[in-house]
């Protein structure tokens, strides 16, 4: 960035900025899907992350922000330093919840409802590294990020099958490998035909 932050970009993201982003008084980026931020610190100029309703604020920091469009929850996890994070609803504003290393907050997109706890948050970006994470993640969450990792279209059979919650790490795995261990971990059975995989 213009400012000397850095910024990571997972696959099927996309950020924004204006032209006077370093020059204006606050740092302002628009987020679409998910990225890690390694923000230089400047007091007197705050560095925004927009994604929907929530905005995150911060001065200098490294956090992580999962907010793809399908997802119902819009996931913030700081790794060092700081971070305001407020949730807009309509002509409402709710109070702003402050994060500090290795806390996390969940956000539900349509009401607001908020979760924060503890986590190892150097495990929130993994992606960075190829490596693939779920924490107490849905089946049809999981199924969601490997189809855009691998570009693969996942169908899960049944509604049972999908909220099935699984944590699970990979380091640079074949398709064939995670879903061994997916089908292991949720008690199914899967088949891949070219892109297509079948989970029941």
């Amino acid at each position: 960035m213009p400012d000397g932050s850095n910024i990571y970009l997972n696959g099927d993201s996309k950020i924004r900025y204006a032209l006077n982003f370093n020059t204006s008084s606050k740092r302002i980026v628009y987020l679409d899907g998910e990225a890690f931020f390694d923000v230089q610190h400047r007091t007197k100029q705050p560095f925004i992350v927009h994604t929907g309703k929530v905005s995150a604020t911060v001065l200098g920091t490294s956090f992580n922000i999962n907010a793809y469009p399908s997802l119902k929850d819009i996931t913030i996890t700081v790794q060092t330093g700081k971070v305001g994070v407020l949730f807009k609803n309509k002509a409402t504003t709710a109070p702003v919840y402050f994060l500090l290393p290795n806390e996390q907050l969940t956000i539900n997109k349509n009401n607001g409802q908020t979760t924060k706890k503890q986590v190892n948050a150097i495990d929130f970006d993994s992606w960075r590294e190829y490596k693939i994470f779920f924490y107490d993640k849905s089946l049809s969450e999981i199924a969601e990020v490997i189809a855009r990792e691998y570009d693969l279209d996942i169908e899960i059979k049944t509604e049972a099958l999908k909220g099935v919650k699984l944590t699970a790490k990979f380091d640079k795995c074949s398709v064939k490998q995670i879903m061994d261990v997916i089908a292991k971990l949720s008690d199914s059975k899967y088949t891949i035909y070219e892109n297509k995989v079948i989970i029941y």
